[in-house]
């Protein structure tokens, strides 16, 4: 929603926009809106849950929408039905992450991560086959739809926009987290980060919502742990957490760019985040990556780090640097160079 928000900001402008999507609205004036009717429950069919919710959309869409557009831009390979059936005047396929690398790591082991990572390949494969452009967030992002099987050549365009961060607040030290708390965002390893820190006097934060989180709150009170760790639910806007933050933890097993790490850089907020993180390229002296499937040596680097005033704000001011360097280009630019490349 932060790229759709932006991009139908930038275009409103100067082009009719329509927004379909499962989600509320964005509101943005000048916008026209259509709230698409979310699938049903897989029941016995969960199997095949990725192609399921691809049929319903293409039953959902409008097909009037899709026909008369200029441009369409698809931000979700689900659409990839849709799309077969009524092929729009020109399609740009905006991936927003490499769906099945990232269903390998969000799924448990087993049948059903081979039948994910397989239903939404043949997905990907077919958007990416019909669009006349296809956006990628990262190099990683890049080379990982390679990997599973789409060779037609992708524009890097990192997702990254400007805002204006609020003033640093001195408070007690604080350790951010935020994403959506399901299995692919590995939330459930700041706990056992937060048990290796206990005697140290800093505070947990752990924002967003998804369906892990009733699991996290047990967990956290299991360790003895609420008075340490705040789960403050699904947070509109990062920047007032952002500028109490003291450090900004991002243990996700697999992001495409990362959003919410490029924002602590903005912010100035020293980052901690995992090697398959596409936004990990950029960090610079701004942030470690660790491996959080090994949380003794994640525990001895943040404890390092907690210890280092002087050099939290050297990284945190490399952060800004760089964030700053990838804002340059513009986003809206970017996109608007990719629609005018289109055939």
């Amino acid at each position: 929603m932060t790229i759709l928000r932006h991009l139908a900001a930038e275009l409103r402008h100067d082009h009719a926009v329509t927004i379909a999507s499962f989600d509320a609205p964005t509101g943005l004036p000048g916008v026209t809106e259509t709230t698409l009717a979310r699938p049903a429950p897989p029941g016995r069919a969960w199997r095949i849950a990725p192609m399921q919710r691809a049929v319903a959309l293409a039953r959902s869409v409008p097909r009037s929408l899709l026909q008369q557009a200029d441009i369409v831009v698809a931000l979700d390979c689900h659409f990839a039905l849709a799309l077969m059936h009524t092929r729009p005047l020109s399609l740009l396929y905006l991936s927003l992450s490499c769906i099945p690398r990232q269903e390998w790591f969000a799924t448990a082991p087993g049948l059903q991560r081979r039948l994910n990572v397989l239903q939404y390949a043949w997905l990907e494969r077919r958007l990416a086959a019909l669009a006349g452009g296809l956006l990628a967030s990262s190099a990683m992002h890049s080379a990982d739809l390679r990997t599973h099987g789409i060779w037609r050549p992708a524009t890097i365009l990192h997702p990254v926009f400007p805002a204006a961060p609020l003033p640093r607040t001195e408070g007690p030290l604080t350790i951010l987290a935020a994403g959506r708390l399901e299995p692919g965002k590995n939330m459930a390893a700041l706990i056992g980060l937060a048990d290796r820190l206990r005697d140290l006097p800093c505070r947990w934060v752990i924002a967003g919502n998804g369906p892990e989180r009733a699991a996290l709150l047990a967990q956290s009170a299991a360790a003895g742990l609420e008075d340490r760790i705040h789960f403050p639910g699904a947070v509109p806007d990062m920047q007032p957490l952002l500028a109490q933050a003291s450090l900004f933890v991002h243990p996700s097993h697999y992001e495409s760019f990362g959003i919410a790490v490029f924002e602590a850089m903005r912010a100035g907020v020293p980052v901690l985040c995992g090697p398959l993180a596409g936004v990990a390229a950029m960090l610079g002296g701004s942030g470690e990556v660790v491996a959080f499937d090994k949380p003794d040596d994640v525990a001895s680097t943040l404890r390092a780090l907690i210890g280092d005033p002087a050099r939290r704000a050297r990284m945190g001011a490399a952060g800004q640097a760089a964030a700053a360097a990838a804002l340059a280009p513009g986003y809206g630019a970017g996109f608007r160079r990719a629609m005018a490349a289109l055939p």
